[in-house]
C-alpha cells in the first residue's frame, strides 16, 4: 500500500480541530464573540432584538487614534474608524466619552 494512503487517516485527524472550531464559534452569542474579534454588527443587533431589548440602538465609530471601552463591554480597544454597536442612551454617553462618534440606527 502506498505511504500516502496509509497517512490519510492521520490527515483527517489533523483537520478535525478545524472542523470543530467553527461549530463552537457559531454557537457562541454574537456579543461574546465581539469581545474577542470583529464580527458583523448586524449579528449583535439581531441578538439584542431576540433577547427583547427594545432600547434605541446606535452604531459608533472610533474618532481617535485609539478608543478603549474597558472596563465596559466589549472590553477591548478600537482604532480610528472601527465601529461598535451601542444599546440605549446610557451606553451611548459612555461610548461618546470613550472617543466614539455615534449615529442612531
Amino acid at each position: 500500500m502506498p505511504r500516502f494512503v496509509r497517512l490519510m487517516p492521520l490527515a483527517r485527524l489533523l483537520l478535525l480541530p478545524w472542523l470543530i472550531v467553527p461549530t463552537s464559534q457559531a454557537q457562541e452569542p454574537a456579543t461574546k464573540a465581539f469581545e474577542q474579534r470583529n464580527i458583523p454588527l448586524s449579528l449583535i443587533f439581531s441578538e439584542w432584538r431576540q433577547n427583547g431589548n427594545n432600547a434605541n440602538t446606535y452604531i459608533c465609530a472610533c474618532d481617535r487614534a485609539s478608543c478603549d471601552t474597558r472596563p465596559g463591554w466589549p472590553f477591548r480597544s478600537f482604532r480610528t474608524g472601527e465601529s461598535i454597536p451601542v444599546l440605549g442612551e446610557a451606553n451611548l454617553n459612555d461610548a461618546r466619552r470613550d472617543g466614539f462618534i455615534c449615529g442612531r440606527r
